[in-house]
């Protein structure tokens, strides 16, 4: 079983199609072939009496599946006895096994009686089938055996010609003691046909004869040779013996056809043996072909070609073959001249040879085929063959990077330069306007079938629609040429998702309850209608079950009622958790609204009884502001209507919460000269939207006064205390007196508590409101680290931790806000508690999918209690830092000049990023700091800086690679730093040139030194300075010997070899000669020193004794000028 695959394609778009798979089913053929020598269904065969009557027969399986005979049936000869098949060997056979197309010769063997008939026939009919039930085949095969005096063993056989055949015959001496059977009447004679005979047989001209006494057996055998040209037929060879009945001669012989091919190639020749026929790349070349049937009959014939790829190729040859009328019909020995074009592709590798095969194959015979080769070349050409490793079809999502990798392969003739160049052509799906953009790339010196591996990085633009398709045409250029190209889809899939953005939404609330819009985001790209729907507790609100078709990225409003909680205060916050998704669910929101009931201002100023001021202590009154609004006020508080010479003290501004009742914070003191004349003041209090209150209040002298706010506040039962001038005042109960402190019960509610002084004329007043909401507690606190990798990896993690601890008579129940300074509100897997009376509760902060942008965020924890207060409130500044994305060094070399490269992926978002290389020397003090633009330059940069000047070799050089917060942590750290140990460019002071020749001239120096007898060591020796790490020029010293011992034959002076390049040192040897030394001034010699070294060089060649230095000379030459 096998298929198709059916490729349908929209005419007016190629790019849209369709694959169907068509299930293709080989069905069974069932055929059966049986036939004697004849072709046809019959055999004819002889046996002797008393022997085996022997007929040929072939069978051959015509069907298309391996068949196994089913049953093998005869008809009952009128000899007797059970006819029987055998095979060439004689083996019998029972059944039959033929695979497809198989022939199998066999043999029908039954036993001649011995008393029958000379002459006597007798016939049989077999029946041989296949298959069985419906499908069961069966062939007949009629059968006739003959009694005679003389068989012929193989009496039939299938041959090609040029091939040596034998038959034996065997047979009875007639009565005449002669037998002879006429070759020319037995149709034995054709052109170049050799018989033999051997045995009893022999030829007397053309008959083959047998003699012997009457009824003796007789044996021979007949040899026939037949030509090459033999032509294919069938050849039944029988004769009669002259004056014999029954002695017949009776054999047959089926030629077949030979099948022959023979081809040549006409033109192009080649102009000398192995030299390449050179064809162009992209035209088409012409092979013409002489094509022949040498064979001994007509015959079919195909022709086919290949490319045989050359051995020192560096890749395949691409090669287009058309053949004209491949398959043609040739008679004997005719011909015909046969056309092939030959197209190579520009990827076929230039000048590399390689040969073309031509096949000129027989149809009739197997694997009878004649071959020709052509050898070829391309010309010179550029080439570039690119692949994905991924192929050319994928899919996006909006903001999504896509890194693919590829390769090139220079299927040019040279070391080439590629170049990249992405060119788009978007189809776009509705309205979409977004713009796609990507880098070019490029690799140089590609070897001649070489391959570089690049990768191409494509972000999709944030705003593009689902449905469209962006075709990326990759322009292959080598340098400026171009080329050719290949095109990569990129197909932008759905994606769905919502926000509501409240960075620019009033989520203040009317305490009567309001409309509130919010802003949609359509986050997905595909256009979708909204559904709404309230999820989990909160304040009562009223949802719309769905909005307008939104266009994708989109944005749209909703409007909400929502109704804040009874008696709620301004600043009251509550939580509105809203869903937001798709008409199927998808790309579903729930969204936390934090929500926060509106201002209504409202504030009321009292006083209860006198200013009682005491001339020598700053005295306050019994009057209060209290808040009736819902707000938080912000007062700004003044007196009027004091004398000159008075003070009033208060602060400019005083914070008042809704409910809330506080003294006012002012204290008086009088005019030295004051009388005591009561007088009256005001005092003015301005609420920032309400505007000016006043009260006034009399102002008289009391040796009694308050000198902190006799108006107190609390939860009830609470103490609270009040300052006062002396203690002559009667108190009630409620009320103690510690020295000059009231030490007061708070009571419930709002009320005056009356004081008496001493002689109960006059009564002063402490104003109290006491409340019996309950006291809850809460802190919270940010676990730092949890945040490190904020905006890298998304955050599913504890990030904070909220104790929260409830009254003893109240349970504690709230929701705990998490927000970022941007608007955004950032989902937690638990924002709702409860704690039961008395309890505490440790609640962990953990956020649900939190990956924002990056950027420093300021994040603010809340917890709020059900009344609506705000318990406590926790900040923490932390930075979103992004993923996706590296920057690095890629190399850094130091060789005088300092050379970094920089390697970069998916940096376009660096653009307005300060980046640092910042580098420095531990070996000294040496290091600079360099600003680059990553995102500023097409390529990735290469740094460069001039040689400070500073370094010695081997100095380590540092570089570190680093970004301004949020983008100080890319995706790959290992190659944020680098190091490199500066090469300056000295060379060695002796190279291996130079040593060789400064070695060979020493040695003859020294030895012609010795011989002379001027070789004595120097008394003393100075130390050669040594190198300091100071920039100065090379100090050389020159000893002068102060004994120089004479010589009748020449005089030495001083001997030095001095080695000078350009831009190094300068030093000077020097051998100095002496007469004499001391062995124990020879021992104090500073081998360290050159001087020091060649004496000890020149001890060692006045001296018999072993050297005790016994290693090479070039290793102590080495060491003797290695200073």
């Amino acid at each position: 079983n096998s298929y198709a695959i059916l490729t349908l394609t929209l005419d007016s778009d190629p790019s849209i199609s369709f694959d169907s798979i068509l299930p293709l089913e080989v069905l069974r053929t069932r055929g059966l072939s049986i036939a004697g020598p004849s072709g046809l269904d019959n055999t004819e065969g002889f046996g002797r009496p008393g022997h085996t009557a022997t007929a040929w027969i072939i069978v051959e399986n015509l069907g298309n599946a391996y068949e196994t005979t089913t049953s093998i049936d005869w008809t009952a000869p009128s000899w007797g006895g059970n006819p029987t098949l055998h095979d060439s060997s004689g083996t019998e056979i029972f059944s039959l096994n033929l695979a497809p197309s198989e022939q199998k010769e066999l043999f029908v063997n039954l036993n001649t009686p011995i008393g029958v008939q000379l002459g006597s026939v007798t016939s049989t009919t077999m029946t041989m089938c296949i298959g069985s039930g419906e499908e069961t085949l069966c062939e007949d095969l009629f059968v006739n055996l003959t009694a005679a005096s003389v068989t012929v063993q193989n009496i039939h056989q299938r041959t090609l010609p040029n091939q040596s055949l034998q038959w034996t015959v065997e047979g009875l001496i007639p009565d005449d003691g002669l037998m002879s059977w006429n070759t020319v009447s037995a149709n034995m004679v054709h052109t170049n046909w050799v018989w033999s005979v051997d045995g009893d047989l022999s030829f007397d001209g053309s008959n083959i004869e047998a003699s012997g006494s009457s009824g003796a057996p007789f044996t021979g055998n007949i040899y026939l040779d037949l030509p090459v040209n033999a032509v294919p037929q069938r050849h039944y060879f029988t004769t009669d013996s002259d004056s014999d009945d029954n002695h017949s001669l009776y054999f047959t012989l089926h030629v077949l056809q030979v099948y022959r091919s023979a081809s040549t190639i006409v033109q192009p020749t080649q102009n000398s043996q192995g030299e390449p026929v050179s064809m162009f790349v992209e035209i088409t070349n012409q092979v013409l072909l002489r094509l022949e049937n040498p064979g001994n009959g007509q015959d079919e014939f195909l022709l086919t070609s290949e490319v045989i790829e050359g051995p020192n190729m560096t890749s395949s040859p691409v090669v287009e073959l058309i053949e004209y009328n491949p398959q043609r019909t040739l008679g004997p020995l005719a011909s015909t001249i046969a056309t092939v074009d030959v197209t190579l592709s520009e990827d076929t590798p230039a000048q590399e040879p390689f040969i073309l095969r031509f096949k000129w194959q027989s149809l009739g015979g197997e694997n009878v085929q004649s071959v020709v080769d052509l050898l070829v070349e391309a010309e010179p050409d550029h080439g570039w063959d690119l692949t994905f490793e991924d192929g050319l079809e994928h899919n996006i999502v909006p903001s999504e990077t896509l890194t693919l990798n590829y390769t090139v392969k220079n299927t040019g003739n040279a070391v080439d330069n590629i170049i990249v160049k992405p060119i788009f052509s978007i189809n776009y799906f509705g309205s979409d306007s977004s713009i796609w953009t990507a880098e070019n790339n490029s690799f140089a010196d590609i070897e001649v079938n070489g391959t570089a591996s690049l990768d191409f990085s494509i972000t999709a633009p944030s705003d593009t629609w689902s449905g469209t398709i962006a075709t990326v045409i990759f322009e292959l250029y080598s340098d400026e040429l171009y080329v050719s190209n290949l095109s990569l889809n990129l197909t932008v899939q759905q994606v769905s998702g919502w926000r509501l953005n409240l960075s620019e939404t009033n989520l203040i609330i009317e305490p009567d309850g309001q409309n509130l819009t919010l802003n949609v985001e359509h986050l997905g790209n595909l256009a979708r209608q909204p559904w709404y729907s309230k999820a989990g507790e909160g304040w009562n609100i009223s949802v719309p079950q769905n909005g307008d078709i939104i266009q994708p990225f989109g944005e749209s409003t909703v409007t909400i009622f929502v109704t804040p909680p009874e008696n709620s205060v301004a600043g009251e916050v509550g939580v509105l958790r809203l869903r937001v998704s798709d008409g199927d669910g998808s790309g579903q929101t729930i969204q936390e609204v934090p929500v926060r009931v509106g201002t209504s201002p409202s504030i009321e100023l009292f006083a209860k009884g006198n200013w009682l001021v005491n001339s020598t202590i700053e005295s306050m009154p019994t009057a209060w502001v209290e808040n009736t609004g819902n707000d938080l006020a912000i007062l700004s508080i003044d007196v009027t209507g004091l004398p000159e010479g008075w003070t009033a003290n208060h602060p400019e501004s005083l914070i008042i919460s809704p409910n809330q009742v506080i003294g006012l914070p002012i204290s008086l003191l009088p005019d030295p000269s004051w009388d005591s004349t009561p007088i009256s003041v005001t005092i003015e209090v301005i609420h920032p939207i309400i505007g000016l209150q006043t009260i006034s209040i009399p102002v008289e002298a009391s040796s009694f006064a308050f000198t902190s706010s006799p108006v107190i506040s609390g939860v009830v039962g609470d103490t609270a205390s009040v300052s006062v001038t002396n203690n002559d005042v009667d108190l009630p109960s409620n009320v103690q007196l510690s020295s000059s402190t009231l030490l007061v019960s708070i009571p419930n509610g709002k009320q005056n508590l009356t004081l008496t002084s001493s002689d109960g004329v006059t009564e002063y007043y402490i104003h109290s409101a006491g409340y019996l909401l309950p006291e809850y507690s809460a802190s919270c606190s940010f676990i730092s680290a949890a945040m490190d990798e904020l905006g890298i990896k998304t955050i599913n993690d504890k990030i904070g931790t909220c104790t929260l601890v409830a009254t003893s008579d109240d349970s504690f129940s709230g929701t705990v806000v998490l927000l970022t300074n941007d608007g955004n509100n950032v989902a937690l897997e638990q924002n709702q508690f409860s704690v039961s009376k008395g309890g505490s509760l440790s609640l962990d902060i953990n956020t649900t999918n939190w990956k924002p942008d990056a950027g420093e965020l300021t994040v603010t924890l809340i917890v709020i209690d059900s009344f609506g207060r705000q318990i406590t409130e926790r900040s923490t500044e932390v930075i979103s830092r992004a993923s996706g994305w590296n920057i690095g060094i890629q190399e850094i070399t130091a060789e005088q000049d300092i050379r970094i490269s920089i390697i970069r992926t998916s940096y376009e978002r660096l653009a307005g990023v300060t980046c640092l290389i910042s580098l420095d020397s531990p070996d000294n003090d040496w290091s600079e700091t360099i600003i680059i633009d990553i995102n500023g330059f097409d390529f990735a940069p290469i740094i460069e800086i001039d040689d400070p000047g500073v370094f010695d070799n081997d100095d380590l050089i540092r570089a570190e690679l680093k970004c301004a917060s949020p983008y100080d942590i890319d995706d790959v750290l290992d190659d944020d730093t680098a190091q490199v140990y500066y090469k300056s460019a000295k060379s060695e002071i002796i190279d291996s040139s130079q040593m060789i020749y400064g070695i060979m001239t020493t040695i003859i120096v020294i030895a012609i030194a010795y011989f002379a007898g001027l070789l004595t060591p120097n008394a003393t020796r100075k130390q050669r300075p040594q190198k300091t790490n100071q920039n100065k020029e090379p100090v050389v010293e020159t000893e002068q010997s102060e004994d120089i011992q004479e010589t009748p034959e020449q005089e030495l002076d001083d001997f030095s070899i001095e080695i000078e390049e350009d831009g190094l040192e300068k030093e000077v040897i020097e051998i100095q000669e002496e007469e004499d030394i001391e062995d124990s001034q020879t021992n104090l010699i500073d081998e360290s020193s050159a001087s020091g070294r060649l004496a000890s060089l020149r001890d060692e060649m006045m001296s018999d004794d072993k050297p005790v230095d016994s290693r090479p000379i070039t290793d102590r030459m080495a060491d003797f000028f290695k200073d």
